[in-house]
């Protein structure tokens, strides 16, 4: 690979270092090590899942040849024409999973070779499977097939293992209708429905049932593809188009009155988090029941505001900041910028709520790896138009590459499609005219809720364009307003920004259209620099049928009593022997700063605090007495300095430095130390003897197993025994077997067995 990386251009080299590796702490020192980088099959899986299903396969085949074949070999293994392969690869290609080599053939990486079975979607071995069996589910499967019966299990295990793959081809013809339903199984996961039909797969040895969950073999698999790599070639699905239909104007008003209405309630009544942060279960159903909607639908709600950072999140989940609250007074098209666009942020993920959800807002960003992130599916909405939700659902799937069965993929998109419909970006398969222009404006910040309020400003200037287009879209908005004697006021229609404005500070917002003015909201507005008569005339204007008497006596009554009383701020009082002493001290010009007032005679208060007001008086000459007047000590000591903060760290060479830096640098590194070497064929042994049984985890979390079979680090796993119980545990210094994995366990401090189909997760241990 570093030959043929050697001879790309500069600008092809900085596109794939910045597509598959980003920003590196370190620079690769020769185009070897970049390589390397670019090999390892961490980095080959990452890669694996921006690839389409189509170049997936190709690229699969290519390293099940060894890593090096011509394109025909490729295209009459999968059953498909030339150009289709030639397209797949050069797809590939930009991505360096694959690359043309000499006489006419194709490379591919070396960390491909060990994804490549999951990648074609082939089941595992019957002598995989049957090795998680008990010897009476053994005998059992024996006597349906009339094999009699056998003395010890490994007796059972061998005659099985000889048997059943031998047995296969035969049995998957000669069952009325096996071939067809184990196809439809291959293709979509899901088992028929009729537990008749499973059960007699079951005694025909054609389906494994393995602690609970039902197995398709490999052998078998082998028979339905009909000497064929895979069952069905993955090709580009067509589009399927739908009539375009109107904006989503309406879903776009109506998520922000739910949004305001929960705003509403938490400013109103502040929820009390959990002590390790977050909203309980309890408070969400009070909150639920509060603004009138579903439990999961404010769980979404609560995440889009802590995303716009319109409420707090963690120990303080659910506060409403000074951003939420001007956020009510926004014109309804920049609000909606404001609550939609931080779900568009590359790193931006909608938690799904779940039967009992507890500790939402947390205020912990999460990554979109383990499933599509909103603004993946709205990028390709935004290309593909208008389409039906299946046809959009298909060619996501293709896309990008991901394990597991059709059926299983498809639902993973739900979420996706959902929140874009939450959010008014896509409405019966139409995507909102203003979801491009959200997609190109600024995003600020690492994640969504964590950027400054700098870069929020910024970004929400970037976004003006999708505001423009949504308020084009709006209609027509009115600034007439109906008043009732009992002080409700109503807009029919929807009302302009300077009437809900008017509005909002005289009242409540107790609906969309619907206010109700309080004294306290007029005293509001007269402490904001309002007169009665200003708030009168603005409310006779508006009013379609005049001011009924009670709103105008309400209104003059909050007038006539307000600025009665006036308060003067002090943080110090100086009470002096003598009423004179106060004329001198206040017409003093060194003491001047203090901004002494006289409150009565022999009382002056000042908004400095007591010492500072002490050290001015002494400079002049006085000498106080009393709280904060004692002079310090000439003595005392002064606190260390703090260091100075150095520079912030970077994240380390862009991807246009670390290409300039390898043309710079030899074409070719030294050649490896011996223990290095010995290192790598030890991991390859590791990888090729363990991968095979770790075809149910992901890929990134299988190889994570691998690297800590073969390097002896320590790994947090979920674990169900042979009973069916689950545990989580970290084991160290993992050793293989060749049936199972013996390691030390924390939990019990000592040696435990772990069958590798029963590990369900893989982290790596804290």
């Amino acid at each position: 690979m570093s030959g043929w990386l050697v001879d790309q251009e500069d600008q092809e080299l900085i596109a794939l270092v910045s597509r598959r590796l980003g920003r590196m702490v370190r620079a690769p020192a020769s185009f070897d090590q970049l390589a390397s980088l670019l090999s390892a099959p961490q980095s080959c899986a990452e890669a694996l899942r921006s690839l389409d299903r189509s170049a997936a396969q190709v690229v699969a085949v290519l390293a099940g040849a060894g890593g090096r074949a011509e394109p025909q070999a490729v295209a009459a293994a999968l059953g498909v024409d030339e150009p289709h392969v030639l397209a797949s690869l050069q797809r590939a290609e930009r991505l360096a999973l694959a690359w043309p080599g000499s006489a006419g053939t194709w490379r591919t990486a070396a960390g491909v070779a060990h994804l490549a079975r999951q990648v074609l979607e082939r089941g595992a071995p019957y002598d995989e499977l049957l090795m998680h069996l008990g010897i009476v589910e053994l005998r059992a499967l024996m006597g349906r097939l009339g094999l009699g019966s056998a003395r010890s299990r490994n007796d059972a295990l061998a005659e099985l293992e000889q048997v059943l793959p031998q047995r296969a081809p035969a049995a998957v013809d000669s069952a009325p209708g096996a071939r067809e339903l184990l196809t439809a199984l291959a293709r979509s996961g899901d088992l028929p429905d009729d537990e008749a039909v499973v059960q007699d797969l079951l005694d025909r040895g054609l389906l494994v049932r393995v602690q609970g969950r039902t197995y398709l073999p490999a052998e078998v698999e082998e028979q339905l593809r009909a000497g064929h790599v895979v069952l069905d070639v993955a090709h580009e699905p067509q589009q399927q188009a739908v009539v375009p239909g109107p904006a989503p104007v309406a879903a776009a008003l109506r998520l922000l009155a739910a949004a305001g209405r929960l705003l509403d309630v938490l400013a109103a009544d502040p929820p009390k988090a959990l002590v390790s942060g977050g909203l309980g279960v309890q408070v969400l159903r009070r909150l639920a029941k509060a603004v009138g909607s579903e439990l999961d639908e404010v769980v979404l709600l609560l995440q889009l505001l802590a995303s716009a950072r319109l409420v707090s999140t963690g120990q303080t989940a659910g506060a409403v900041t000074a951003r939420g609250l001007r956020w009510r007074s926004l014109p309804e098209e920049l609000a909606y910028v404001q609550l939609v666009r931080p779900q568009l942020h590359p790193g931006a993920v909608l938690e799904a709520p779940t039967d009992a959800p507890s500790g939402v807002l947390l205020g912990v960003p999460r990554t979109g790896r383990d499933l599509p992130t909103t603004r993946v599916v709205a990028e390709v909405v935004a290309v593909r138009g208008p389409e039906t939700d299946l046809g959009l659902t298909a060619w996501l799937d293709w896309s990008a590459w991901q394990p597991g069965a059709r059926s299983y993929r498809l639902r993973r998109f739900a979420q996706p499609l959902a929140v874009l419909e939450l959010l008014a970006l896509r409405v019966a398969g139409t995507p909102a005219p203003w979801l491009e222009a959200l997609l190109t404006a600024d995003q600020p910040g690492p994640a969504p809720g964590f950027g400054g309020d700098s870069e929020e400003v910024a970004a929400d200037e970037s976004a003006a364009g999708a505001a423009g287009l949504l308020a084009a879209q709006l209609p027509p908005s009115q600034e007439d307003v109906v008043l009732q004697a009992d002080g409700t006021a109503f807009v029919a229609g929807r009302p302009g920004a300077g009437l809900r404005a008017l509005l909002d500070l005289l009242g409540d917002r107790e609906s969309e259209h619907t206010w109700r003015l309080s004294a306290k909201g007029v005293r509001e507005a007269l402490d904001a620099g309002r007169t009665g008569e200003q708030l009168l005339t603005e409310l006779t204007a508006r009013a379609q049928h005049g001011v009924p008497g009670v709103v105008e006596h309400l209104v003059r009554d909050a007038a006539a009593a307000h600025g009665r009383i006036e308060l003067v701020g002090a943080r110090t009082v100086l009470r002096l022997a003598d009423p004179v002493l106060g004329v001198e001290l206040l017409h003093d010009k060194r003491l001047r700063a203090l901004g002494l007032v006289e409150v009565v005679p022999g009382v002056v208060t000042s908004d400095k605090p007591p010492a500072a007001v002490a050290a001015a008086l002494r400079a002049a000459g006085h000498a106080p007495v009393g709280e904060g007047a004692t002079k310090p000590s000439s003595k005392a000591t002064r606190s260390p300095r703090r260091p100075s903060a150095g520079p912030a760290r970077s994240w380390g060479p862009s991807p246009a430095e670390v290409v300039a830096q390898l043309r710079r640098a030899p074409a070719r590194s030294p050649q490896l130390q011996p223990d290095a070497l010995a290192r790598a064929r030890h991991e390859k042994q590791v990888m090729e003897a363990l991968w095979p049984r770790l075809r149910h985890l992901p890929g990134d979390e299988a190889l994570l197993l691998v690297s800590a079979v073969a390097l002896g680090v320590p790994v947090e796993i979920d674990y169900v025994d042979t009973g069916g119980s689950p545990t989580t545990r970290v084991v160290a210094d993992l050793e293989d077997t060749g049936h199972l994995l013996v390691g030390h366990c924390r939990l019990r401090d000592d040696e435990r067995m772990f069958a590798p189909l029963g590990i369900l997760g893989v982290r790596p241990a804290s």
